[in-house]
């Protein structure tokens, strides 16, 4: 059963969660499972509109027969201890979580009568965006309840909500849009579009195909630098780093976590089922890919060090540990208690990382 104490599970108080009241809740899916980080992001908004949260610490991206297994233990365990208004069970995920997420419903059997939605864009990194977002998100989940009148409406709410639609004269504003659709720079902007879409299919295609070929015949793959390059990673991050065109910089964002979460993700499967060259060239590229995603980069380099320890590359294994220590990482019992590093213990390096990491939790 997951790990779940109630300072990471729940943005209530104890006394407010046991009471005779029922109180709706929202389960979140990290791909790595990090169940506290939603948590505790979404922890102000909770307590403002009287919701738990829950996150799984062993849902993460891999086989899906691990994934339901958390799933059903998040279930049963939520259930069992807290008093849970069936007609309110909300799921959110990020990245690889969100499929989690999307499949949640059917793994628990839990009914579902219709789904609305809505997309909210924000300012970020490929995570979990931050907190305003978040208060967001669950305003307009209390909106949809009122709507579907699983509880009172609240006028004052109502008439505060940016969600409901406003009566508003907007012919204006259409007026404003078709002499912009009109313009030249607004035509030469659909034909840089044109191209960059093109470019961006060319490079899915061409990854794919080495992502497939690397399932096939891994030893023909240990050339990193050709790797990255053939997979266009250097360009990707070059055009990340760009500041004179906000769509080239989007375009890379959405290929570097694509190709990075998919790498991440089958080298995980990879990892679990003893294949270290394949999770080794697989955990290079995720870690390539994510250079400028601080907040997932050390957690792929913390992978990288498992797979290369898998791979009796002590050396190697050392030096990505002590690089995710270095970039952020900093979970002590994830190492201390990791069977991949179990040979390597008395190595001064290894002792050094941990003395680091200690020191982290004490800053």
């Amino acid at each position: 059963m997951p790990e779940l104490p109630f300072s990471k599970l729940c943005a209530l108080s104890s006394t407010g969660i046991y009471s005779g009241k029922s109180w709706p809740i929202l389960y979140a899916f990290d791909p790595s499972a990090r169940g506290k980080v939603p948590v505790e992001r979404f922890k102000e908004a909770a307590e403002k509109f009287n919701y738990i949260i829950a996150g799984s610490h062993n849902s993460r991206n891999g086989p899906w027969e691990d994934v339901f297994s958390a799933m059903h233990a998040l279930w049963d365990d939520t259930n069992s201890r807290l008093s849970i208004d069936k007609k309110s069970v909300y799921t959110t995920g990020f990245s690889g979580g969100a499929r989690a997420a999307a499949a949640f419903s059917k793994v628990i059997n839990h009914p579902v009568a219709g789904i609305p939605h809505r997309i909210h864009f924000f300012e970020g990194t490929h995570n979990w965006p931050p907190s305003d977002v978040f208060a967001s998100a669950l305003e307009w989940m209390e909106i949809m309840r009122m709507k579907k009148n699983v509880i009172p409406k609240d006028q004052n709410k109502i008439a505060c909500s940016p969600f409901i639609s406003s009566l508003k004269d907007i012919s204006e504003i259409k007026e404003s849009l078709t002499r912009l659709e009109q313009s030249e720079a607004y035509k030469q902007f659909l034909q840089n579009g044109t191209k960059r879409n093109q470019r961006e299919s060319n490079i899915i295609r061409t990854c794919r195909k080495i992502l497939d070929n690397i399932e096939k015949s891994p030893e023909d793959y240990k050339d990193l630098e050709k790797l990255f390059a053939q997979m266009s990673l250097y360009f990707l991050l070059n055009e990340y780093q760009k500041q004179d065109s906000l769509e080239d910089k989007s375009m890379a964002i959405r290929l570097l976590n694509s190709i990075g979460s998919r790498a991440a993700q089958t080298g995980n499967q990879h990892l679990k089922n003893n294949h270290p060259i394949k999770a080794v060239i697989l955990y290079e590229i995720a870690v390539k890919a994510s250079e400028e995603n601080k907040d997932m980069h050390k957690y792929i380099l913390f992978d990288l060090a498992q797979a290369y320890a898998l791979n009796k590359d002590e050396k190697s294994a050392l030096r990505y540990l002590d690089t995710a220590v270095e970039n952020g990482f900093s979970d002590l019992p994830a190492v201390q208690k990791n069977p991949y590093f179990e040979g390597m213990r008395e190595s001064p390096l290894y002792k050094d990382i941990i003395v680091k990491i200690k020191k982290k939790a004490c800053s």
